[in-house]
């Protein structure tokens, strides 16, 4: 395993250890195999549909930020969606909806993604239940103006 554990397995003593023999046979067989469908990546079979066929439509992004506690419509919520990339022209490689603070104006905002590489400015993609949170981003064009 590539996390270091070590597995002892403990057999009854019987006279029979041809259960123990045929344990360790497969084991080894799915540990040391030169035959790639035995891998799991190969032979792994989900237990729901993986047939879906637009990936932005397998969650809800604003249920998302409700469930991590952000409430829109509240005075006091220091958030707010940012829409103006809901054909993906502001940032390709960003959602429709993205989150910014509530204090930036969407001018500052595109002036903030000139600034960056690929024009991805800094946007939330999680609220811990304590405040803090976590932020999407690039680093910023050196030598820009």
């Amino acid at each position: 395993m590539k996390d270091f554990r070590i597995l002892n397995f403990i057999f009854p003593l019987s006279k029979n250890t041809c259960l123990a023999e045929r344990i360790y046979t497969i084991i080894r067989t799915y540990i040391y195999t030169s035959e790639d469908s035995l891998y799991f990546a190969f032979n792994y079979r989900p237990k729901y549909s993986t047939n879906v066929r637009n990936g932005w439509s397998v969650y809800n992004k604003l249920a998302e930020y409700t469930r991590m506690g952000i409430d829109f419509d509240s005075i006091t919520c220091p958030f707010r969606v940012y829409a103006k990339n809901s054909k993906w022209e502001t940032v390709p490689t960003y959602p429709q909806i993205l989150v910014i603070p509530k204090t930036i104006s969407d001018n500052s905002i595109e002036w903030i993604g000139k600034l960056c590489e690929g024009n991805r400015f800094p946007v939330l993609t999680y609220l811990h239940k304590n405040g803090a949170s976590l932020w999407r981003g690039t680093k910023p064009i050196v030598n820009r103006y």
